[in-house]
């Protein structure tokens, strides 16, 4: 019996085709998601395409598939690091006015009061305590406090003269 070299009789797989090797006869590459084979071997750098004498195509890219579903969130991650300090706001508006406060302490020098019968003498004003309500106490040593009032038995203000 005479035997007879028939040559490669089976396809090779070689990968992704590359512009720099070499294909024999019946090997298979991927090229643009098609596969192919060599039916004459090409010259070195002849890509694959479907109307080449050189390649066969075994398997073509079919069209691009509708998008699948989203899938289910992820889990939530680490809490992050605290960020840098901001910078100082600006200034706020001014506030409303307060309420006035009560009226103050006359601050009259008990050197200047001098009273005369039913009337108080200070500085050269003369305040009947008929006719303004006033009421004098002494406290605390040499400290005599004065009180107005605008009817009988009703302080509106006070002061404290004090020598």
């Amino acid at each position: 019996m005479t035997e007879q070299n028939l040559g490669r009789i089976i396809p090779v797989n070689k990968g992704p085709w590359s512009r720099t090797k070499q294909y024999e006869k019946l090997d298979v590459v991927t090229f643009e998601a098609s596969s192919y084979i060599v039916n004459i071997v090409p010259p070195i750098g002849v890509a694959p395409s479907d109307g080449s004498f050189f390649w066969i195509v075994m398997a073509i890219a079919g069209a691009t598939g509708a998008a699948g579903a989203a899938g289910a969130a992820g889990a939530a991650g680490p809490k992050g690091d605290t960020g840098d300090k901001g910078d100082t706001g600006i200034s706020g508006l001014p506030g409303a006015a307060g309420v006035p406060g009560p009226e103050g302490y006359l601050g009259i020098n008990l050197s200047d009061v001098v009273i005369e019968n039913e009337t108080i003498l200070l500085d050269d004003m003369e305040h009947t305590l008929e006719e303004n309500y006033y009421t004098l106490s002494m406290s605390y040593g040499n400290t005599l406090v004065l009180t107005r009032s605008h009817t009988p038995g009703s302080a509106a203000a006070s002061g404290i003269l004090s020598g």
